[in-house]
């Protein structure tokens, strides 16, 4: 599957209720493969679509917490911007493979980050033991 086909999509759960106990995976982020018997079960598999939600392209930023916004420039490329960050807060986005885009550590409380393909992201924040994740299509 072409994760940046379903641009609209957090997530896409495949489960599987063949197996005990079920197993349910995220099709955006990982493969899954089975083996059946000849025949026919229509209750087997169930899929079940997640929207992201965002508002003009802005994730966070209530109560204080970090704000995600996307930009995309006319020219190729575009990326994230972070803003209301924490002085030493590390950001790390990963593809949605699972591969890491970038690393970087905020010296002020707004980053750019420049990503060169559209698509689905993980972005990681760490600042000392406290960890948040956001999913973000771009």
């Amino acid at each position: 599957m072409d994760a940046t086909k379903a641009s609209g999509l957090s997530k896409l759960l495949l489960t599987d209720n063949g197996v005990s106990p079920a197993t349910v995976t995220d099709l955006l982020s990982s493969n899954y493969t089975f083996t059946a018997d000849s025949g026919t079960n229509n209750t087997r598999f169930s899929i079940t679509a997640q929207r992201i939600v965002t508002d003009n392209n802005l994730i966070g930023n209530e109560l204080g917490e970090t704000g995600i916004s996307m930009v995309t420039p006319i020219v190729i490329g575009g990326g994230l911007v972070l803003t209301n960050l924490s002085p030493s807060t590390t950001v790390r986005v990963y593809d949605t493979i699972g591969r890491m885009v970038t690393s970087k550590t905020s010296t002020n409380n707004t980053m750019e980050i420049k990503l060169n393909a559209r698509g689905i992201y993980t972005v990681q924040l760490q600042n000392g033991t406290s960890i948040s994740t956001r999913k973000v299509i771009f």
